[in-house]
């Protein structure tokens, strides 16, 4: 009895550590069966709910983690469509009151057109992210193999790189398996080699290596011929940030893709980072090498 006590009190505390040996056929032993059998369904029970615990954790923080880039991102999204909105009322007013230049209604209302394209383009963005978060959270991730991504990448790309007349240089080994999802991943590095060829002058050069660390491959995407400063570095993954001077969507993008970039590699938990020099900008993506 002294034993079955103990062995209660253990439970009490959720110590499941402490099981009672006795073998008789009595009450007494068929009572210390039942009471070790109670722990052992009540420490299994609470494994589970730890577990269902710490992924629910996790399915908050990630929900968290969406929630603030949705915010930052129509932030954002609210500032850009401000100036547009602005310009478009303006044109409209000075063409309905027929002030000074806008009397030439031909020529302001095909700026007017201009300006809601834009507007148009910005909301496309907009609905763009919207599934593109959907996306992230129906990804799953396997093993891929990260030479064949990247070939196929760089296959994809070849219009542009000859239209600006650049070689590439790629330092591959024959294959490279990591952890991640091949058409995520395929997106990411999409992105970034298309900029490298679209912003580097004619004639540049693209280098693309791989490095083995063991627990990590690391790959590097490095164009020639360019550079950022130390701002435009700090600001090239925010929504809309465009390092063309003039902040026109025409000839700098619309400042999304390696926004876009920065939340797959998040999403993939691959760290990412880029540099620059007086001739040159690099971008690293770290993956986790298979197990």
């Amino acid at each position: 009895m002294l034993k079955l006590n103990a062995s209660a009190q253990s439970l009490a505390r959720l110590d499941f550590s402490k099981t009672i040996k006795h073998d008789s056929d009595d009450e007494i032993g068929e009572l210390s069966k039942s009471i070790n059998q109670m722990s052992n369904n009540l420490e299994e029970t609470l494994l589970q709910l730890k577990s269902a615990n710490e992924k629910l954790q996790s399915d908050i923080e990630r929900e968290r983690e969406i929630e603030e880039r949705r915010r930052e991102y129509f932030s954002a999204a609210s500032h850009e469509l401000k100036s547009p909105i602005t310009i478009l009322k303006g044109q409209m007013e000075g063409m309905i009151h027929n002030i000074g230049p806008y009397q030439d209604r031909d020529h302001y209302l095909k700026k007017s057109l201009n300006t809601t394209e834009e507007m148009e383009t910005l909301v496309q963005n907009m609905m763009q992210l919207s599934r593109f978060e959907r996306d992230l959270l129906n990804q799953k991730q396997v093993e891929i193999d990260l030479v064949h991504v990247i070939q196929t990448t760089l296959h994809k790309l070849d219009y542009f790189r000859e239209e600006k007349n650049m070689t590439t240089n790629v330092t591959l080994p024959d294959e490279q398996f990591v952890i991640g999802n091949e058409e995520l991943v395929k997106r990411m590095l999409y992105s970034v080699i298309h900029n490298g060829y679209m912003y580097s002058p004619n004639g540049a050069n693209l280098t693309v290596s791989m490095e083995d660390l063991g627990d990590e491959v690391i790959v590097t995407i490095n164009n020639d011929g360019v550079t950022l400063s130390e701002e435009e570095r700090d600001m090239i993954f925010k929504p809309f940030y465009r390092v063309e001077k003039s902040r026109n969507r025409h000839t700098g993008g619309s400042g999304i893709g390696l926004y876009l970039v920065s939340q797959m590699a998040k999403a993939l938990d691959v760290r990412y980072d880029v540099s620059s020099s007086e001739h040159d900008v690099t971008f690293r993506f770290t993956f986790k090498n298979r197990e």
